[in-house]
């Protein structure tokens, strides 16, 4: 390359994230194949699983935050073919690489895939308890929790009403 400031550790580096963007781009179907459709979930999860192989088995710069990324592309594919409990199992992977790497902004996301595996998994308690975690990391406070809870008949989880009660 003519570009002589960068290392090959650096090089190696921006290969991998810039094949894993080309992954996200074709499970969120901004890539489409040469017919205009969508690319195969199933096609794209071998290729995924194959860079995830690459990446962990690497020392790449940045190689936290790439698998985070490639967790979470193989939840959203999971998702895609009916396999919530799979998506679940990698977007909680890409929750604990986005908290070890404090990356809040892949935190929200993971915590937002969760909360929707668990909506597909008919566990609505779970995801408003995932959603409301983002809203926290966010900052945002969720004033729509009240009407939320009530419209999915849970109760207030705020603290209990004997404010004369000793703190533990």
């Amino acid at each position: 390359g003519g570009d002589g400031g960068r290392s090959a550790d650096e090089e190696r580096n921006e290969q991998a994230w810039r094949r894993v963007k080309g992954l996200t781009s074709a499970v969120m179907g901004d890539i489409k194949d040469k017919d205009g459709k969508r690319q195969d979930p199933v096609f794209l999860l071998k290729q995924a699983r194959l860079f995830l192989h690459h990446v962990d088995s690497s020392d790449l710069l940045s190689k936290d935050d790439i698998l985070s990324e490639v967790f979470s592309d193989l939840g959203q594919l999971y998702m895609q073919l009916q396999q919530p409990a799979k998506g679940l199992l990698n977007h909680q992977k890409d929750l604990k690489l986005s908290r070890k790497t404090r990356n809040k902004e892949t935190e929200v996301r993971a915590l937002l895939n969760i909360a929707d595996c668990y909506d597909v998994m008919g566990e609505p308690k779970e995801a408003a308890y995932y959603r409301n975690q983002a809203g926290v990391v966010t900052g945002v406070r969720d004033d729509h929790r009240q009407a939320m809870q009530q419209s999915l008949g849970m109760e207030d989880v705020k603290a209990p009403a004997n404010v004369n009660a000793p703190i533990q």
